[in-house]
Order: C-alpha cells, then structure tokens, then sequence
C-alpha cells in the first residue's frame, strides 16, 4: 500500500512513508449520522474548511453551509439536503486532515461516504462528486413512490438467516452488510412490514430504519438508469491508495471499474464488513472515521473481534478528535 497525504485536497502527492508503523484507513460515514451543527467546531477553526462548502453551494444553487448549521432536523434528514451537506461536510474535514499531513494507506466510505472516499483515494476532484451528488440524491429520492418502501435492521443473526428470512416474505433483500449480527434489509414497505410482525412474534431483535428511502435494493433501478449515463461520463482517474468499494468489499483497481461499481452500489447491498475484513487480512489496523458520530468505528471493532484483530478507531469530526488523531498517528 502506498501512504497519501496532501495540503490541497485537489493536488496531490503520494510517498512511501515508511517512518509510520500504522496501516491507517480513513472510513467516510453514511446517512443517518446527520444533525444540524454537525463538526462545526472544527470547520469554524480551520479556514480551508470554508471553501468546501462556498464550491458546493454555488455547484448546487443553494447555501449549503447554512442548511447543515441551521436546518432543523427534519429538514436535514430530507434526502435532498442531507446528501449534498454530509458529503460537503466530510470533505471539508478531509480537507482539513490532509493539511496535517495524516498519512493513511487506505479509504473507503458508507454508502453516501462512498462518494467522498473518492476523493481521498486521488480517484475524483471535489467539483466532480459534488456535481453528481445532488442528481444521485433527486434519483433516490424519485425512484420509489413515498411509503412504498422501507428499510430495517436486524441483529444478532447471521447472513444466511437473514437471506433466508427475507425469501420468505419476499420483496425485500439485505442491503447493507454492516457488522457480525448487524444485517439491514429494504424493500417493500408491506414487506418490512411484515418482517417486524415476524420478528416481534418469533422473538428477533429487529427495527425499522427511519429513511425516507429504501437503498441498496432492487426498488433503485430506475435511479441507476438515471445515473447511469452521467457517472460513466465522469471525470474520475485510477485510485492512487486501496479504495475498498460497497458493491465489491474489494479495492477497486481503475476508474472504469469505479464508475460500475458506483452505479452497482444503488440497487445492491453494502458489503460494509467484508470490505472491513480485507482491510484487516491486508494488516490494517488503525481506522480514522470522517463524519458525525461513530456508528462505523463500532462496526469495525466488531468486525475484528470476530476477526481475532486488535485495531483502534478514531473519529475525525471535532477539534478534541482531531488533536487525539494527531497525537497518535502524527509520532
């Protein structure tokens, strides 16, 4: 692996760092991590954090800073909203970590998150993801009727259960491969439905996922006809570090293979814990999560428990995380 770090997030330079002993991985969340006020204390402190978001408003046509600070959180949480300012939100703090010169050997993102993993991989340029990212969220969002479909999680059940249960029910299929135990299905909001009847009769662990939009599933075809044509028309370039990717749970190896799998990943499960066992079987062991919260950090000390791994996590969302970030993998 080679290690990336770069003061301008659109120019970079790429080392063989070899005074680092860690192989760091940088993880970029997903929706439903949004609130209002997000990491503001971090982009109130470094400057450079500004210009993200003044180039995703004037790509977008709407003041995108003010909408993730001010919005309430109904608002936020509307798909059209919270797509362009989580993503504008985790560049900006990418932004803000290459300036420190954290070197890290790996990427790879959540779903949304995924979007921003490319630009750290050296695989696209902030104008390219933020230009596509309001489209991808307008196709989600029309692709199914609302209250059509629904998504929930199911713990403490393994993968085959889990696919077994849902071809019983039918029309609804796994969707997001989190951790061990830790399994998201969507589909039909009937069939959800249905689901947690089931759960609650046979004594389950299982909830409903408050989404306004059922992803990874077979119901975002008419979204990936949409995008099709617009993300094989993108400018992307070969990854420059491992960008584990969601339709694969696999490094992607040139832009071409990018652009499918990015297209795949609308209408087929997040393989969010086999990318974290690669990363693991490939001596990873320091994970840095970009984003509001720490929902992928527990997935993946969950994953490498199972493992028999030792990692440790870091978020990179505040100014009292970006110092302990500093501290450890800055020695």
């Amino acid at each position: 692996m080679k290690t990336i770090f770069s003061s301008a997030i659109d120019h970079f330079k790429f080392y063989d760092w070899t005074i680092y002993t860690m192989n760091a991985v940088l993880m970029f969340s997903g929706q439903g991590t949004q609130h209002p006020g997000m990491m503001e204390d971090l982009f109130e402190t470094y400057g450079q954090a500004n210009e993200v978001f003044d180039k995703a408003s004037a790509l977008l046509g709407r003041n995108i800073y003010s909408i993730t600070m001010n919005s309430t959180q109904e608002k936020l949480d509307r798909t059209e909203n919270t797509q362009p300012c989580l993503l504008a939100c985790e560049l900006a703090a990418l932004r803000v970590l290459q300036s420190l010169e954290i070197p890290y050997e790996a990427v790879l993102g959540f779903s949304l998150g995924e979007w921003a993993a490319l630009v750290a991989s050296g695989a696209a340029t902030e104008e390219t993801v933020l230009g596509l990212i309001g489209k991808r969220a307008e196709a989600m969002q029309n692709a199914v009727p609302a209250g059509a479909g629904g998504m929930a999680v199911i713990l403490g059940k393994d993968a085959d259960f889990v696919s077994d249960l849902c071809q019983k029910i039918g029309g609804i299929a796994p969707s997001n491969y989190n951790c061990p135990g830790n399994i998201t299905v969507a589909g039909a909001a009937a069939s959800v439905d249905r689901l947690l009847e089931m759960a609650a009769e046979q004594g389950i662990m299982a909830s409903r996922v408050a989404v306004s939009i059922p992803s990874h599933c077979a119901l975002m075809e008419p979204a990936v006809r949409e995008l099709r044509p617009l993300v094989e028309a993108a400018a992307l370039r070969d990854p420059q570090v491992d960008l584990a990717m969601n339709a694969t749970g696999r490094p992607a190896l040139d832009a071409a293979e990018i652009k499918e799998n990015l297209i795949r990943q609308l209408s087929h499960p997040v393989l969010f814990q086999q990318s974290i066992e690669y990363l693991l079987g490939e001596g990873c062991d320091t994970f840095v999560e970009i984003g509001p919260g720490k929902t992928l950090s527990g997935m993946v000390k969950r994953t490498a428990k199972q493992a028999g791994k030792k990692v440790q996590t870091f978020q990179f969302n505040s100014l009292e995380s970006v110092e302990k970030v500093r501290s450890s993998l800055l020695q």
